[in-house]
């Protein structure tokens, strides 16, 4: 496991934050939710830094688990960033509207087909018909903005 941790760049602070590099090139060490379980288990606030092609994944972790409790998002800006960066460290709130996100079914289908599983496959461990895996996988391309099947 610390293998796993200390290959996805976090940086941590005496202020009880720790930093991720949530970016797609490091998405296979987020295919299952080892990392977000032991980072909770350092009771320090996780700060995702997420570039374009992770905003909805860094979103749906942001909504879905208490540890996670900010997104800053590379593509807007250094200065941007660096403002927003003042603004945690000091516990002001950044007030932005909140990104689209992935849903819990389009994770796994993402995950899924990084892991190189078929629509057939999919459709049979989500038990979930093959038109609706094929629709789940344009809405994640939608959101990510990229295609995903040239990673399957």
């Amino acid at each position: 496991m610390r293998s796993l941790i200390n290959s996805i760049s976090i940086i941590t602070s005496s202020e009880g934050f720790v930093f991720v590099d949530f970016s797609w090139r490091n998405i296979h060490f987020f295919m299952n939710d080892e990392w977000v379980e032991y980072l909770a288990s350092t009771n320090m606030k996780v700060i995702l830094l997420a570039d374009v092609k992770m905003a909805a994944l860094a979103n749906y972790y942001k909504q879905n688990e208490k540890s996670v409790t900010e997104v800053l998002y590379l593509s807007e800006g250094l200065g941007a960033t660096l403002i927003n960066f003042r603004k945690v460290f000091i516990g002001l709130p950044l007030f932005r509207r909140s990104g689209r996100a992935l849903t819990k079914k389009e994770r796994q289908v993402l995950y899924l087909t990084l892991k190189h599983k078929g629509v057939a496959d999919i459709s049979t461990e989500m038990s979930l018909d093959v038109k609706s895996v094929y629709n789940i996988r344009q809405r994640i391309e939608s959101k990510i903005g990229m295609k995903i099947r040239r990673f399957a």
